[in-house]
């Protein structure tokens, strides 16, 4: 372990599939720090506590997120954590910052320069996307009261230096220049065995479940997403329509707290906030990927799995908030 005279780095991000992405870049993540929103599901949290890290995981003392009122009680939650925040942080020499630069806890490291990690598609979403969002969510962008009402988020700021993407899509062409392509399964073989058996504890992938992949040749990838539940599992169930559901997993998001099992009791529901990506890197081709507009379904198409891929337009609401995607 490093001595408290070294530097370490600091991963500010609240998406399971981010960190996977850092801790497959960085041969040193077993050193840095971690900071979360009440996102990041708390198992992967105790794991990392387990393996000896510091981590800052923000309560959530605003209530409920619902609602005007509820939104505004929850970002204000964020600033009372703020003072904790800063007592983690405080006497640390850190090298590096990275992750999402519109979390509030990524301010004191955006003017010594932070790198973006990718969250989704919506690192490849255009100036007007966020241009549009920050005039809907003033309040919802807490940064800019410090760098300005201009500030856009996701490389556009100038502060921005590097971006940490797998080309899901295309780039804009206005950030392209900051933009570093990378290629997760190249970035697994690197590892050695034992740093392997790492990244698996943190995630909480058991090989023996790998293997039981195989009898679901179905995969459908569900979403987070800004419509109600039974819209949701409506559209689900049209775009499963003619297949056996015996024959399909359902992958759901780690942020849901839809209850699958009542919806689609013949088929397997895995709940575990496990990123899709990894259970790719394992080797698990289903023939048939299933989703709204996932992005995780995006690198089976290029296998040439088949994909039933509705696209953010499906419902306007959806779009609306995510932007146009597929």
């Amino acid at each position: 372990m490093r001595r408290e005279s070294e530097q370490h780095g600091v991963f500010i991000n609240n998406s399971p599939y981010s960190l996977l992405i850092y801790v497959l870049l960085n041969k040193n993540w077993r050193f840095d720090d971690y900071v979360f929103t009440d996102r990041m599901p708390l198992v992967i949290q105790k794991r990392l506590k387990t393996l000896g890290l510091r981590v800052f995981s923000q309560k959530n003392v605003g209530g409920r997120k619902n609602g005007f009122l509820g939104k505004m009680l929850y970002r204000l939650s964020i600033y009372f954590e703020f003072p904790r925040f800063l007592f983690f942080i405080a006497g640390r020499n850190y090298s590096s910052a990275a992750g999402n630069d519109e979390l509030v806890f990524a301010l004191p490291f955006l003017k010594k320069g932070m790198t973006l990690i990718e969250d989704g598609t919506i690192n490849y979403q255009g100036r007007s996307f966020f241009e549009r969002r920050r005039k809907k969510d003033f309040l919802y962008f807490p940064i800019r009261v410090f760098y300005g009402k201009n500030y856009l988020p996701f490389g556009f700021s100038p502060l921005i230096k590097k971006i940490i993407l797998t080309g899901l899509q295309r780039v804009d062409p206005e950030i392209e220049r900051k933009v570093q392509l990378i290629d997760l399964a190249v970035l697994w073989q690197q590892k050695s065995d034992e740093e392997k058996k790492e990244i698996l504890f943190l995630f909480g992938m058991k090989t023996d479940f790998l293997s039981q992949l195989q009898n679901y040749p179905v995969l459908l990838i569900t979403q987070h997403l800004p419509i109600p539940e039974k819209d949701k599992v409506a559209i689900y169930d049209r775009l499963l329509d003619g297949v056996d559901n015996k024959k399909v997993l359902i992958k759901t998001h780690y942020a849901e707290s839809t209850d699958y099992h009542q919806y689609f009791q013949d088929s397997t529901v895995f709940c575990e906030p496990i990123p899709l990506q990894l259970f790719d890197i394992l080797g698990y081709r289903p023939q048939k990927v299933v989703t709204i507009s996932s992005t995780a379904a995006l690198h089976y198409k290029e296998m040439g799995v088949e994909v039933v891929f509705a696209g953010s337009s499906i419902d306007p609401r959806i779009e609306k908030v995510a932007g146009k995607i597929g």
